[in-house]
């Protein structure tokens, strides 16, 4: 579900209290910030939980990679999987999943999962290097054909993605979320709709703080004496 506003956290003292030149303000902002950045585990935990029933979730990369890599199927090794691996050693940050599917063709394919469209120019560089640095290691233990992917559950075009990533990636490393969720057997609406579950939740939140503070009630008080 969408990250819920914790009303216990935020820094009323950050960033945003300087931007508005009001703690109460700025703390609201810095709990929207906060769950924000929360956005990406809780989107991640949503797939594995939805692909469980149609693919295998790997909790040990290196034993697949020896034991079991003839095996027919799809199977997921998240990040955290991906980081325990010994065989599979690269500086750079691991991908959010590479998820290998054998139907006769073997194809591993090494995805960044994103939320939308808009991403930070110097951080966009750094993650398809990652991605392509991880994709050049793996292909070395594998026999797998490698791909390495930018991938949006929002997106119904490579092109919104390449275009988002300001044109850091090349169009075929750009994987729409239909395409992702297809691989793994599970909806995308059914994804979004969980990450919207609390979106009124913090519509609401946000906007009874806001109203709360005697500074806005003065602005609103003025406006409507215009």
């Amino acid at each position: 579900m969408t990250p819920k506003i914790d009303e216990g956290g935020g820094d009323p003292d950050g960033n945003y209290s300087t931007l508005f030149d009001n703690r109460e303000m700025g703390l609201v902002f810095s709990q929207v910030h906060a769950a924000m950045i929360r956005a990406g585990t809780e989107l991640e935990r949503i797939v594995i939980k939805e692909c469980a029933s149609h693919c295998e979730v790997l909790d040990n990369l290196d034993y697949f990679l020896t034991a079991r890599k003839n095996e027919q199927g799809t199977f997921v090794a998240t990040k955290k999987v991906v980081k325990r691996s010994e065989r599979i050693d690269v500086k750079a940050s691991e991908p959010d999943f590479v998820i290998f599917v054998n139907n006769g063709e073997k194809h591993c394919y090494i995805i960044e999962l994103k939320w939308g469209l808009n991403f930070d120019t110097k951080k966009s560089e750094g993650e398809i290097s990652a991605l392509r640095e991880y994709r050049s290691r793996i292909s070395t233990e594998i026999e797998y054909v490698t791909s390495a992917h930018i991938c949006s559950i929002t997106a119904n075009s490579a092109e919104e993605i390449q275009r988002g990533f300001k044109n850091k990636i090349e169009l075929k490393e750009a994987m729409t979320g239909e395409l992702f969720c297809n691989l793994l057997g599970i909806e995308r609406d059914k994804v979004i709709e969980k990450m919207r579950e609390d979106a009124e939740y913090n519509r609401r939140y946000v906007v009874k703080k806001i109203l709360e503070f005697n500074e806005t009630k003065g602005m609103l008080k003025e406006d409507a004496e215009k």
